[in-house]
């Protein structure tokens, strides 16, 4: 069983997030911990948000739905919202066990359910 996540990043007046399928917890080998060691810059956050949804990530490994899988890019680009408040909405829409938000030049994690 996958533990869901959404990673987002705040841009502006705007979050954009995507989503992630496996590992997403928040402790040795899971999403946050990786984030934090390795994609802990607004440059390094931003170009993984480009990315679009990802299958996995880990360590510096990260396997996304458009590029290493060819999904269609509609499906997978990352999303907007206007808010925390719509982007967890969105976040448990996808049943993501933590949200990850870069904002302020750090990772917040949030634990979902």
């Amino acid at each position: 069983m996958s533990t869901r996540s959404r990673i987002a990043i705040k841009k502006g007046d705007f979050f954009y997030a995507v989503y992630c399928h496996w590992n997403g917890y928040d402790n040795i080998g899971g999403v946050g911990p990786t984030l934090r060691e390795h994609h802990n810059s607004f440059d390094k956050a931003d170009a993984l948000i480009a990315l679009g949804n990802l299958s996995y990530i880990e360590n510096k490994e990260v396997c996304a739905y458009h590029r290493d899988r060819h999904e269609p890019w509609s499906r997978c680009k990352p999303q907007y919202a206007k808010s925390m408040e719509q982007l967890i909405i969105a976040a448990e829409r996808n049943d993501a066990n933590f949200l990850y938000v870069y904002d302020d030049n750090q990772w917040q994690t949030h634990k979902l359910y």
